[in-house]
């Protein structure tokens, strides 16, 4: 092979990177003009947003107390209002809660983005609903609570609800009683106590501390929060929901999720059975069986 032929060789391997070059280059370029151009229209937010693929997830991932007061610090310096790149997600952060529900009673901000370890209820429920459903459902529960008293609502309502939470901080005062001034944990005993004031507004019923079934409710739910935090690399980043340990723990959680759903059915089951629709409601749960079969015969879905 002549030198020219090398030259020749060599010419078009450098117009080959170049190019190459070239084309990766204007690729960059475009990825950042579009994200500069999509940055414009949203709230501002701290430099680490611009971290390739994770953006700022990593200074989330320890969970707990460290994410919320670096949530807090977030607030102090950027506002009420900033975003945060959560892997492939943008996430727009309400940090004050008059903000909050002002922003939420608009029509058009219906629609929200559950994380995939989250939407374990089938999009059903106030929590994982989304769009009209959810909309009806908030507006059904608020309504159902102000009037047991939770919000603004009658004296004697009010009263009534004070008397349930003061029955269940009694039973919480009378269990460190027992205790003799020794030393506990006291992290069950403050689960249980707001579980019951929970309980007492939506099914009416008490639990004693010492009940089986309670204590299996009150174990899962810490362990499933403190499980949850394996799961947020893959809620951001789809990717790694193939993950063995992402499919393990999304396994857990949702055979979980049917213990959850057997225990409130037969609760369900044992409301409706003595349910009488001509008197005033007692709880959440008879009040939202009589919502379900009014809308039924109506032939309405939404709720």
């Amino acid at each position: 092979m002549s030198s020219k032929d090398d030259n020749d060789d060599d010419d078009r391997n450098s117009l080959t990177a170049l190019i190459f070059f070239a084309a990766a280059a204007a690729v960059v370029i475009k990825l950042v003009w579009d994200a500069i151009d999509r940055n414009r229209h949203l709230p501002p937010g701290p430099l680490a947003n611009w971290i390739p693929v994770v953006g700022f997830l990593p200074f989330l991932m320890s969970g707990g107390r460290e994410s919320q007061e670096t949530m807090c610090r977030l607030a102090d310096k950027y506002g009420k209002i900033f975003h945060l790149k959560l892997g492939s997600s943008i996430v727009v952060v309400i940090a004050d809660h008059k903000l909050f529900r002002e922003t939420f009673k608009r029509d058009d901000i219906s629609r929200r983005t559950v994380p995939a370890s989250m939407d374990v209820m089938d999009g059903l429920g106030i929590v994982h609903a989304n769009g009209d459903m959810w909309k009806s459902q908030r507006q059904f529960v608020h309504g159902v609570l102000r009037g047991l008293g939770m919000v603004r609502t009658s004296a004697h309502r009010k009263v009534e609800f004070e008397e349930k939470a003061m029955a269940a901080i009694g039973l919480f005062l009378a269990e460190v009683e027992k205790k003799g001034g020794q030393p506990f944990d006291v992290d069950y005993l403050l689960s249980y106590t707001v579980l019951n004031i929970f309980y007492s507004t939506v099914i009416s019923t008490h639990f004693q501390p010492e009940d089986p079934q309670l204590k299996a409710q009150i174990d899962q739910t810490h362990d499933s929060f403190r499980i949850q935090k394996t799961l947020t690399i893959g809620n951001f980043i789809p990717v790694f929901r193939h993950a063995p340990s992402f499919k393990k723990t999304m396994a857990t959680i949702m055979g979980r999720r049917e213990d959850c759903r057997n225990f409130f059915r037969k609760i369900i089951a044992e409301k409706r059975s003595r349910l009488d629709p001509n008197n005033p409601w007692p709880d959440l749960i008879d009040a939202f069986i009589v919502r379900m079969d009014r809308d039924k015969h109506d032939g309405k879905t939404s709720s």
